[in-house]
């Protein structure tokens, strides 16, 4: 049975619990969309959260977190870095939370996640930028997953036999050097250690095999995301990236690069595991690591890279109604004229206008 509660949580009060009784998400409805909380049988939370951000809300600029956060690449110092510091609306659902934040006024996109789990631990994460200006965009979605520190980063290279062509990309940043202590360049895996180092380390790649994984507190966490062949990404074709110093290391996933029409949207999925008591390999032992990659290869992965035909994070448009116009994810949940979260416990009836305001709906404006 899944359970979905209020809950405080690192200073913000209005957090989301989702629980399978053992693995538990945490999202923040104060900023974001953000999660914030990552943990299994109620074990250290994988997330990084940072003491000095912690709790806050509000401001025009720019505030690093910690946790999930949801992007639009390729990067750049003023589209990208617009400021998620306000309460977004929310939606409790049977199995999780939907959560929109409001229109980024100087690129008129917003940004919307929805995080459902399965009677397992399963985490799904769908991610979508809507554009709400006059002119199509162009970008890539980016879902980028700031992790605790001293951990392992699993990323599998490429088991795509391409004959006498490569078969795989590896893009590195200008500040990095291909020799850092922290990266293991091995045959079958790129591995990086988090360490207490203040100089920054990032690379991408093109994860044909559409997961990794990282090993911390006694814990594996895998995270899957699509690949499509032939499809043009950011940063030489990267659909993985990392980056890493001496606070965190993130694992950052990318759809390819797409074109939004205004009033339209794009959407991706991330999908998250974690397993209990499985120690950290050694970042160089390949036969260690994969011994201890099987509880989820052996079960999740195809001989043919990141998941077969029926997986859903390869379903790149999902055409699941989820938005601000469609009420039929949830019979108890909350759509614009159909209910209103006001006090968190009355339904909004639209002949009744005095119940509550036309803007409140699943915000904190009570």
């Amino acid at each position: 049975m899944i359970t979905v509660n209020k809950k405080s949580f690192q200073g913000w009060e209005n957090c989301i619990s989702i629980s399978n009784g053992k693995v538990e998400v945490i999202v923040t409805t104060d900023v974001g969309p953000r999660i914030i909380g990552y943990s299994v049988n109620s074990g250290k939370n994988h997330m990084a959260v940072f003491p000095e951000t912690a709790g806050q809300a509000g401001g025009t600029e720019f505030i690093s977190y910690g946790g999930h956060r949801l992007w639009h690449a390729p990067e750049d110092a003023i589209r990208t870095y617009q400021p998620d510091n306000n309460p977004v609306e929310y939606r409790i659902v049977e199995d999780g939370v939907i959560l929109h934040a409001a229109i980024e006024q100087e690129t008129k996109l917003s940004k919307s996640m929805r995080v459902t789990m399965d009677e397992d631990g399963t985490v799904y994460i769908d991610h979508r930028i809507t554009n709400h200006g006059m002119f199509d965009v162009e970008v890539a979605l980016w879902g980028l997953s700031m992790f605790d520190v001293g951990g392992l980063l699993i990323v599998p290279n490429s088991n795509h036999d391409t004959g006498l062509w490569a078969n795989r990309q590896v893009a590195v940043w200008p500040y990095c050097a291909m020799n850092d202590e922290r990266v293991y360049w091995g045959d079958k895996y790129i591995t990086v250690k988090q360490m207490d180092m203040k100089n920054a380390f990032k690379f991408g790649t093109s994860c044909h095999r559409g997961w990794a994984a990282y090993f911390n507190h006694n814990n594996l966490v895998v995270k899957e995301f699509p690949f499509f062949e032939n499809a043009e990404y950011p940063n030489f074709e990267c659909n993985f990236e990392s980056y890493t110093n001496d606070r965190f290391i993130e694992i950052e996933s990318l759809t390819p690069m797409v074109v939004i029409p205004s009033e339209e949207y794009e959407e991706y999925t991330e999908v998250w595991h974690i397993f209990d008591g499985i120690k950290q390999p050694k970042k160089d032992d390949e036969e260690d690591i994969d011994q201890k990659l099987r509880v989820f290869t052996d079960i999740y992965e195809d001989e043919e890279g990141c998941c077969g035909d029926d997986c859903d994070c390869c379903d790149f448009e999902d055409e699941d109604c989820w938005n601000d116009d469609c009420c039929d994810i949830d019979d108890e949940g909350c759509c614009d004229g159909d209910c209103c979260n006001c006090d968190g416990d009355e339904e909004y009836d639209e002949d009744d206008e005095e119940d509550c305001d036309d803007d409140c709906c699943c915000s904190h404006n009570e």
